[in-house]
């Protein structure tokens, strides 16, 4: 905590005598994750070898950001997170690193997938695991969509698996078919039809939306994206796409809401919130207008593990709460002794002039031989010795 306190560690673990069999353990066991308290002062280091971790923590004295150094400064308590889904195309191959490292992802985009493939003719998980650069489900519009959908819920609940836990979603595209899954304002199969239909396949987009249940049309479906409408050259796409016009917004849940979602966006951001973007191109938070620094990327072209750990990392020194026990996995982990906080070397006694000091113990003293001595019956009288 403290700049100063960072460097005096920083300074101890680049001594000749540091151990660095015995700080990996620390890292491999979670103790430097899951066993040290979180200040204000954050800073990760994301190293593979002791040199690495060393040239990152002489980064962190300098106050230097690096693809591998992240540093900041939050205030009390957890930052609220906001998901953004993207509705930028997904990269054949874009799930392939992360879908073999990580079995709990795997098996919930497995599972999104399933749902999407009998409503298409081509299989998302394959473009998404895909291993050619260029593939027809690539080329297939629905499947596109589908793919980037499916692959920007996965990694939401990957990260909510890993204590990351949202307390807002938007999106646009297959995003704001995502950001109400997230929500809870769609179960994954009315979301699967709705996806289909908006992309430009399957059932008229009026059929599937009479199809949804009501407890899954609308309750909590995220607002419009208005911030668009204000901007003159998108104000007559936005009329038109909305179907608003002169009567107001278009009921949420609705065949105009989806195609105004779709087209336009949907969600806003709480006050103070942290950005999370999945996937597409960054852009301020509706209604906060989140400046860059307070927005995490974890593009949906991501290199498997490195981009996650990298977005966590991120978080975690803008705020948010990150659970690195679970992040660590489920084997079992022991705590190591690490060194504790070093002293900043400033004095913390009171500082009293010794000749005060020594005043008041005489004092004192003398009011203890006194004491119980009748008035007027000096200390010798009383069988006390003078001087």
């Amino acid at each position: 905590q403290g700049s100063l306190t960072q460097r005096d560690l920083d300074d101890r673990m680049a001594e000749p005598w540091f151990d660095p069999q015995g700080f990996f353990l620390a890292v491999r066991d979670g103790t430097l994750a899951a066993g040290r308290s979180a200040f204000a002062d954050r800073a990760v280091v994301l190293a593979a070898d002791r040199d690495a971790l060393l040239d990152g923590l002489a980064a962190v004295e300098r106050g230097e950001d690096s693809p591998s150094v992240f540093l900041g400064r939050t205030g009390t308590g957890d930052r609220p997170v906001a998901v953004a889904f993207g509705d930028a195309p997904v990269a054949p191959g874009a799930a392939r690193a992360l879908h073999a490292a990580v079995p709990e992802f795997a098996d919930t985009l497995d599972a999104v997938c399933a749902r999407l493939e009998p409503l298409l003719a081509h299989s998302p998980l394959d473009l998404l695991l895909a291993d050619a650069p260029e593939t027809g489900a690539a080329r297939h519009a629905p499947t596109a969509h589908a793919a980037s959908y499916a692959f920007g819920l996965a990694l939401f609940r990957l990260l909510a698996s890993w204590g990351v836990r949202p307390t807002a979603a938007a999106g646009r595209g297959p995003g704001a078919v995502a950001a109400a899954v997230a929500t809870g304002a769609l179960d994954e199969d009315g979301a699967a039809r709705l996806l289909v239909a908006l992309a430009g396949g399957g059932e008229p987009l009026e059929t599937v939306v009479a199809g949804l249940t009501p407890s899954t049309a609308g309750a909590a479906l995220p607002p419009l994206d208005a911030r668009h409408a204000l901007n003159a050259s998108d104000a007559s796409d936005s009329a038109s796409a909305s179907g608003a016009g002169d009567t107001g917004s278009p009921e949420p849940g609705s065949a105009a809401y989806w195609t105004a979602a779709w087209s336009l966006g949907s969600g806003a951001a709480p006050a103070g919130a942290v950005v999370l973007d999945l996937g597409g191109t960054p852009r301020p938070a509706p209604e906060t207008g989140t400046e860059a620094a307070d927005r995490v990327a974890l593009a949906v072209t991501g290199d498997g593990t490195d981009a996650v750990t990298a977005a966590l990392a991120r978080l975690h020194t803008l705020g948010a709460a990150v659970a690195w026990d679970r992040v660590c996995g489920d084997t079992p982990r022991r705590l190591v002794e690490l060194p504790t906080y070093p002293f900043q070397r400033t004095g913390y006694w009171l500082r009293t002039p010794l000749h005060l000091i020594t005043a008041g113990t005489t004092a004192g003293a003398a009011a203890g031989n006194t004491a119980g001595t009748p008035a007027g019956t000096t200390a010798e009288a009383a069988g006390t010795p003078a001087g």
